[in-house]
This record gives structure tokens, C-alpha cells and sequence, in this order.
């Protein structure tokens, strides 16, 4: 599929809502509309303007909430236009990582570490 090559100027086609562009790195990005609930990651990155990244997008909705800032998504097949599902997967921050260790140890009856 073809994509606009940088976000689109005021004035210019291509501002509508599901609107997509490649930027020069190869990331796919999508424009999403201010009432939508998954708008709040568009706030994340350097942009405030209703751009996100579709792989976050993807997983965001997938999750049915918002990521965190510091939660990670990343592509199985390192192809940066491949946003399926299937070829996406989370890295939690690693406080979050050590919680559910923790947690999981415990269920099972042993004791967690402790830092």
C-alpha cells in the first residue's frame, strides 16, 4: 500500500481521521479523531496533534485500553509497516514485569525474591 510520505500541511489533503502516512524511518502513522477514546496516546509521543503510531494503536485497541508511555511494542518480523496483531507483541516496564513475577511466584506457594 502506498502512503503519504510526512504528516500532510493544514490546507493539504489528507487531515481527515483514518488518514495514514509513512514517515522516513518506515513507521506507519494514523490520524485519529479527538473524541475517539483511544486519542490519549496521540499525546504520548512528540506530537500533540492526533497522530499515533499504528503499531501502538493496534495494540491499544487489541488490549481495549491505552498504553502507558513506557510500555513497548514491538514487531516479531521487524518489518515496520507489518502492524497485524499477530506480528505485534508488549514489553512491560520492568517494575510492571517484576509485580506479575512476583505475583505468579506466589501463587504457586514460593516465595519471591525480594530486591
Amino acid at each position: 500500500m502506498e502512503y503519504a510520505k510526512r504528516i500532510p500541511e493544514y490546507g493539504e489533503p489528507g487531515l481527515e481521521v483514518g488518514s495514514k502516512f509513512q514517515d522516513s524511518q518506515g513507521y506507519i502513522w494514523v490520524k485519529v479523531a479527538e473524541d475517539d477514546p483511544y486519542y490519549p496516546i496521540t499525546k504520548q509521543l512528540f506530537y500533540d496533534n492526533g497522530w499515533v503510531q499504528e503499531h501502538r494503536l493496534v495494540m491499544a485497541k487489541h488490549l481495549g485500553r491505552c498504553l502507558e508511555t513506557k510500555e513497548k511494542v514491538y514487531r516479531l518480523s521487524q518489518d515496520r509497516a507489518d502492524n497485524r496483531i499477530e506480528n505485534l507483541t508488549l514489553e512491560m516496564p520492568k517494575a510492571q514485569r517484576m509485580r506479575a513475577f512476583r505475583a505468579i511466584r506466589a501463587k504457586r506457594g514460593r516465595q519471591a525474591c525480594q530486591l
